[in-house]
């Protein structure tokens, strides 16, 4: 399974809309990583590498900052999912009752609920206690902030809704989790379900960003990783 550097980086994108606190390119990919179609068309010219590095260091300075260095493959889609639900939320949330019509707002706000609520009955299942879901960063230092931010793997984002804000620590509780999961367990058989379970997240996820992005006119699609998981799952239901 890829971990790391070595993963897919193109799971989700929003492929217009405007400048963001989450990073200075109109439609970034999320986890800022994600491979950039070459300067065509008018189209938005690759960033470098360092370039990349600086954005994600200038937004980790932000007191409100989530920082993210997943283990799993599980882990690092749903986190880059953020970036696309983030910006989403916030315009179904602005547009709730106006532009988006007030029930199907609320209907996407309590699918939201219902997926961090099955994260958080997949931790309690493997011993992790509602303390340990944290919204501050568990690294208070900013220099190894700094640091942590630089590395390839790295996401950085800052919420523009509290959906995020509540979804990203259980997702680093999720993403732990599973690694010990996977170190430790001595049921094979166990430990697939538990993922299989998780496999059901990332897909509901993307049915919320795609609700979402539909409801706001936003241009969204999954991709990679992402993308290959919800054709498996349709091709199963």
């Amino acid at each position: 399974m890829p971990q790391g550097g070595q993963q897919d980086r193109s799971a989700a994108v929003i492929t217009g809309g405007d400048p963001s606190r989450n990073g200075h390119k109109p439609g970034q990919a999320v986890m800022d990583l994600a491979p950039q179609r070459a300067h065509q068309g008018g189209g938005a010219p690759r960033r470098s590498p360092d370039e990349q590095i600086a954005d994600r260091v200038f937004r980790v300075k932000d007191p409100d900052s989530i920082l993210l260095i997943n283990k799993t493959q599980e882990g690092w889609m749903l986190s880059s999912m953020l970036f696309s639900f983030d910006k989403v939320m916030q315009r179904v949330r602005r547009g709730a009752g106006s532009r988006v019509p007030f029930d199907e707002a609320q209907s996407i706000m309590m699918k939201v609920e219902g997926v961090a609520q099955r994260i958080k009955d997949v931790l309690r299942r493997l011993g992790v206690s509602d303390v340990e879901y944290r919204w501050r960063e568990p690294i208070g230092d900013i220099q190894e902030r700094v640091k942590m931010a630089s590395r390839r793997d790295a996401i950085v984002i800052v919420p523009r809704v509290q959906d995020t804000a509540r979804l990203a620590p259980l997702i680093r509780g999720l993403d732990e989790s599973l690694i010990r999961l996977r170190m430790e367990s001595q049921s094979l058989e166990t430990c697939m379900e538990e993922l299989k379970t998780v496999a059901t997240f990332v897909v509901d996820l993307h049915r919320i960003i795609q609700h979402g992005a539909r409801l706001t006119n936003t241009p969204y699609e999954a991709r990679g990783e992402v993308a290959k998981l919800v054709r498996q799952h349709d091709g199963h239901a």
